[in-house]
């Protein structure tokens, strides 16, 4: 198994936690959105999708007006977890960290995928523009969003950016969970 330290709760900041629960009728609602770039964000889905969507994620690190984002989640056909970066960043030079061409990284559940009645739990976790996704404690990747990463501007510093679950697809009920972390102090070598 592989999964987040234990400790980690103890960098929560008291009263920054948001949570909602959700189904295809019922989208997050908006006061569900996790502010900031120091995250510890937790998904638990039952079901499996009887419609034509078959993925459960969420959009971190959005941006003002959320037109940029990255978009990390659990395929059910394919059984992978998935980090989707062709909306992290609007000013793509090389058309491959961002836009239309940017990869969309998956890995594998590992042992096949979902048992019958198992539910999905996904948790990431997001240090400025590092990203760490944990998929059932037996997958996990690791990757930086360097267009987040780099930048300073007005509004879209890391800190500055929201996170929210993603409606999930007929047939999934969601808990989505989010809190806000304390920094740690640097201590110089």
């Amino acid at each position: 198994t592989i999964s987040p330290i234990p400790e980690l709760a103890t960098l929560r900041k008291p009263g920054s936690r948001t949570s909602a629960w959700l189904d295809s009728q019922q989208p997050a609602p908006s006061a569900a959105a996790a502010k900031g770039s120091l995250l510890d964000l937790r998904m638990s889905c039952k079901g499996r999708p009887t419609g034509a969507s078959d993925a459960v994620a969420m959009n971190v690190l959005v941006g003002p007006g959320g037109t940029t984002f990255t978009t990390i989640g659990y395929n059910y056909s394919s059984s992978q977890l998935f980090i989707d970066h062709r909306q992290s960043s609007s000013q793509c030079p090389d058309r491959v960290t961002c836009g239309p061409d940017a990869i969309v990284q998956t890995a594998p559940l590992q042992g096949g995928g979902l048992d019958a009645g198992e539910p999905v739990e996904l948790t990431v976790l997001l240090d400025g523009g590092l990203v760490e996704a944990y998929l059932n404690n037996r997958t996990v990747m690791s990757v930086w969003v360097v267009e987040v990463m780099n930048s300073t501007a007005a509004g879209l510093t890391p800190a500055s950016r929201t996170a929210a679950a993603l409606t999930p697809p007929a047939g999934v009920t969601c808990h989505w969970e989010s809190h806000e972390l304390q920094a740690l102090p640097y201590i110089p070598a």
